[in-house]
């Protein structure tokens, strides 16, 4: 069973396969703090796949600078695995039906290095 999600985040990495190509891309979680500032709380980074069939329709995507805003809808499954120490970890991976980018690639990578009032 997969759930159906949107969501935003910032390009970290494309991987190519065979079978088609891996977008991780870094979900930040922030709040405001006492000072009413805005603060990243937790970074979430999911795999995004996209299928070998919709390759060439990403592939602006693919050359886009790292941390340029990406708005991303697919179906999401969760992938257990067992860490280096033993433990388990969780992965996200949302099978892609839809990227885009958010706003001018160029303002969003300035933005990133000294962020607005922006809850992302």
């Amino acid at each position: 069973m997969a759930i159906t999600v949107q969501f935003t985040g910032f390009l970290q990495e494309v991987k190519h396969f065979d079978w088609g190509t891996v977008v991780e891309i870094a979900h930040t979680n922030r709040k405001k703090n006492d000072a009413g500032e805005w603060e990243t709380t937790s970074t979430d980074y999911i795999d995004v796949v996209v299928d070998i069939a919709d390759k060439e329709s990403y592939r602006d995507i693919y050359e886009m600078p790292k941390s340029t805003r990406l708005a991303v809808s697919g179906r999401m499954k969760f992938n257990l695995y067992t860490k280096r120490d033993g433990e388990t970890g969780v992965k996200m991976k949302v099978w892609a039906e839809t990227i885009e980018t958010v706003g001018d690639p160029v303002k969003i990578v300035r933005d990133i290095l000294d962020p607005v009032d922006a809850p992302f």
